[in-house]
């Protein structure tokens, strides 16, 4: 291989490697949706580990429309009402799975000066998008009980996607930015 050509090859892939990777960390969690997780022998603990996270979900909803003043009840372990006629059933495709999976994924395979403060970027970022997803859920259901039932739906469906895949992106540039900059600090001091 000429010289050239494998300059044309190393500027790809410093151009292009994260925006491949993070199609990559996508598609293989599109394997996993699609492939694995429907499978007999794993049903039941994916079964097991939704519920439980829908039920941590509603606690934590639950508890933070307390915080300003709502009046809940408690539907089953996924259901949250604001009212006798107005409540949100807190489902699979709600509890953020896919985009911590991409995120938890694509952060462990950036570059990173160690182990550890990959690790805790990944974890820590997977907290921050559980955070933000309580947030995003209990104002869905505060305006699926006092907004127009288009926009609540408008929101249940576009706002998930702009807001958390935009705040993954947002991490990620945050991360690989600041790794450049570690890289560039240390190559001064040599």
């Amino acid at each position: 291989m000429t010289t050239q050509a494998t300059q044309r090859i190393t500027t790809f892939l410093n151009n292009w490697s994260y925006p491949i990777i993070f199609v990559g960390v996508y598609v293989l969690w599109k394997v996993v949706d699609i492939l694995i997780v429907p499978a007999a022998f794993v049903q039941p603990y994916w079964q097991a580990m939704v519920a439980s996270l829908s039920h941590i979900y509603q606690l934590c909803i639950g508890g933070l429309l307390t915080l300003f003043g709502y009046k809940i009840v408690y539907a089953g372990t996924d259901t949250i009402m604001l009212g006798p006629k107005s409540g949100v059933i807190i489902k699979e495709h709600c509890l953020a799975i896919s985009a911590s999976f991409i995120f938890g994924f694509t952060a462990m395979l950036l570059k990173s000066k160690t182990l550890s403060g990959k690790l805790a970027f990944a974890v820590g970022g997977v907290l921050f998008i559980f955070i933000i997803n309580v947030i995003r859920l209990a104002t869905y259901t505060v305006m699926h009980t006092h907004m127009p039932r288009w926009f609540s739906k408008f929101f249940h469906n576009y706002g998930y996607v702009i807001i958390m895949y935009g705040l993954i992106l947002l991490m990620l540039k945050w991360w690989i930015d600041r790794q450049e900059s570690f890289a560039a600090k240390s190559s001064l001091r040599q």
